[in-house]
């Protein structure tokens, strides 16, 4: 959604008044709206890149070219870059499609500079590999600042009147600008480009343009040492995908270490086509796990799914894939609902198909309490949980039910209603009356007290 100047007013307005003390969005306790020094910006940029494995003078030259180092402008309101039907927010410019943390990347500046930085980072790992893919060689993130904004042809260097981001980012990287405090922004380097010639199309690998520069990775290292021939993690083996309720289970064969050790395995997705420039971050799991379970929120569609290695100096294999699979949802416009739960039975079979449960539903003072993941997604029903006011919102439509751990009372629509029995957690798992769930939201509901079962029925217009 597009919001009007006057909406991210309001956003921020409300955020100062949200805001009396310190925190985030408050860098060294500047008031919000206000830029923090530049010291700080320099030192937070430096320290994000480096958590991710970039080379500082990139991401520093990034956000110059973005937003000149800027999260507020003179009058105190974020910089907002617009799309077609987004925004491109703060110093780092960070597009707000499909995004919830809008309104954080508007504020908070340390928040903006690390998605920026793990983005970059993102966008390393799915380019096509440049020369031995050595991350602190500067020549090799080519392909990886072209993807930051976009691998459009307009980037591509043989695109003629094209803007060729990339191409503008090394040359700035090359300049010396001052700060406001008479220092440089980031230490000067001339990075060699690459031939245009050499570039294909579908981009592909491509030699490291010569002669190298490097950036400030490897603490311990010097500048240029090798550890002989840089190989990266081989890859996963076999990545498979399969659709359960309301998620997908991605499973893969353990892969091997190249020069460094595993760190992780990071798992990408992409939406209804196989496009791998296009898929987004949605997990990554401990260096022994061979499984992943992406809980989205998801829809009735296909999922394609990558899987990397990665080591612990950032370097990955090739991505795994794609592995396809489609969730199972049970609702839509045209859809009945019926949901069949046994008490003290881990299970719940929907429309007469049995699934398996983490927690069995029980009774609480003569009330039957399960665990709100498998009472609300069948229904449709959007969650958030607020773990500050240990508080759970369930949303269909435009009914909005609110609950709170331990409180026998509930707020619908904004009316508060007391409830038989209060939210409680049990083995790590909210769980909210049924009773009170179901009807609220118009299902009807039968209990069998001989079979100890509960059915819960939904119809839905067409």
């Amino acid at each position: 959604m597009r919001l009007s100047n006057r909406s991210i007013v309001l956003i921020l307005v409300v955020a100062m008044v949200l805001s009396l003390s310190v925190g985030p969005g408050t860098a060294l306790g500047a008031p919000l709206g206000a830029n923090p020094p530049v010291t700080y910006i320099r030192a937070c940029l430096k320290a994000a890149a480096l958590r991710y494995n970039v080379p500082s003078v990139i991401l520093m030259a990034i956000a110059y070219q973005e937003s000149g180092w800027r999260q507020f402008d003179a009058n105190g309101n974020t910089v907002i870059g617009s799309e077609t039907t987004s925004l491109d927010i703060g110093i780092m410019q960070i597009n707000s499609s499909g995004r919830s943390d809008v309104d954080r990347l508007m504020t908070d500046i340390d928040y903006n500079i690390d998605t920026g930085a793990k983005i970059l980072d993102s966008k390393w790992k799915l380019a096509p590999g440049i020369g031995d893919r050595d991350r602190n060689i500067l020549e090799n993130w080519y392909y990886a600042i072209w993807a930051y904004s976009g691998l459009s042809s307009t980037n591509n260097p043989n695109t003629i009147g094209g803007r060729h981001y990339q191409d503008h980012i090394l040359a700035l990287m090359a300049r010396q600008v001052l700060g406001s405090d008479g220092q440089p922004l980031w230490p000067p380097v001339a990075v060699t480009l690459p031939d245009p010639s050499f570039i294909p199309s579908p981009l592909a690998w491509i030699p490291t343009p010569q002669p190298v520069h490097y950036g400030d990775l490897y603490g311990g290292f010097n500048p240029g040492e090798s550890v002989g021939v840089l190989e990266s993690p081989a890859d996963p083996g076999a990545p498979a995908a399969a659709g359960e309720l309301g998620q997908v289970r991605i499973t893969w064969s353990p892969s091997t270490a190249g020069s460094y050790p595993v760190v992780r395995y990071d798992i990408y997705r992409s939406q209804g086509a196989p496009d791998i420039q296009t898929a987004e971050l949605v997990g990554e799991t401990k260096p022994e796990a061979t499984q992943f379970v992406d809980t989205g929120p998801l829809q009735r569609t296909a999922y394609y799914y990558w899987v990397l290695c990665e080591d612990i100096r950032g370097n990955v294999s090739n991505p795994a894939g794609p592995a396809r699979a489609q969730p199972i949802i049970m609702t839509d416009a045209t859809t009945k609902v019926t949901l069949v739960f046994t008490l003290d039975k881990p299970a719940v079979v929907m429309n007469g198909v049995t699934f398996p449960m983490d927690t069995a539903p029980m009774l609480e003072n003569q009330r039957t309490i399960v665990p709100v993941w498998y009472i609300a997604r069948p229904l449709g029903a959007g969650v958030v949980w607020n773990s500050k006011e240990q508080k759970v919102t369930l949303m269909i439509g435009s009914k909005r039910v609110e609950l709170w751990i331990g409180k026998p009372t509930a707020q619908v629509d904004g009316v508060e209603v007391p409830i038989d029995v209060a939210p409680r957690i049990s083995g790590g798992r909210t769980m909210l009356p049924l009773r009170f769930i179901s009807e609220t939201f118009g299902a009807a509901i039968l209990y069998d007290a001989k079979l100890r079962t509960v059915t819960v029925t939904l119809s839905k217009a067409t």
